[in-house]
């Protein structure tokens, strides 16, 4: 038979000797990396649910400029849901600087603490205190805008699609096909 040969042997693998963390310290440091690793995707989905939502909410303000005589309750609910998401997004992405803009006194965004805690990524060290305090800063900031932007999309956008088809609005992407 000339086909494929498997062969099978125990090995081992051996740590470089020229990492000197301990097995403990490697096995946090993995930890680390994968809780690193999920967050980074939930920040990821939570960051584009929010530009959904936006590019929603714009589309439908765009599409209420041709409906005469909108009731303001409409309007304000467009306002307040934009004001919304797009707190929502400064608080995972972090403000835009401006130019001459001094630096800011609100806490770091998501992101921004994931960047600081990079350092897991290192191989050959223990992240640094300030690294592990913006890891730790992370998952409840995160949870939180997650829980908005879970209730725009279960409660406060289907009550706004309605009322814009309650007002007769064109429709817009997001919207049930009616």
């Amino acid at each position: 038979d000339s086909g494929p040969q498997v062969i099978e042997r125990p090995f081992n693998v051996l740590k470089d000797e020229n990492v000197t963390l301990t097995d403990a310290q490697l096995a946090r440091l993995f930890e680390l990396r994968q809780q690193v690793g999920e967050l980074q995707a939930r920040l990821d989905m939570a960051t584009r649910t929010a530009n959904q939502i936006k590019e929603h909410v714009d589309q439908a303000e765009d599409a209420m400029e041709l409906v005469d005589d909108l009731a303001e309750s409409v309007t304000e609910m467009a306002e307040q849901l934009g004001d919304d998401v797009d707190d929502v997004i400064e608080k995972l992405r972090g403000a835009p600087r401006r130019p001459g803009q001094g630096g800011s006194t609100d806490p770091p965004a998501v992101r921004q603490n994931l960047q600081a805690a990079a350092g897991v990524n290192r191989a050959t060290a223990m992240p640094t205190a300030r690294e592990l305090a913006a890891l730790e800063a992370v998952p409840d900031a995160l949870d939180a805008e997650i829980a908005r932007l879970n209730e725009m999309l279960t409660e406060r956008m289907p009550a706004f699609f309605r009322a814009l088809d309650d007002a007769g609005v064109p429709w817009t992407p997001g919207r049930p096909i009616r």
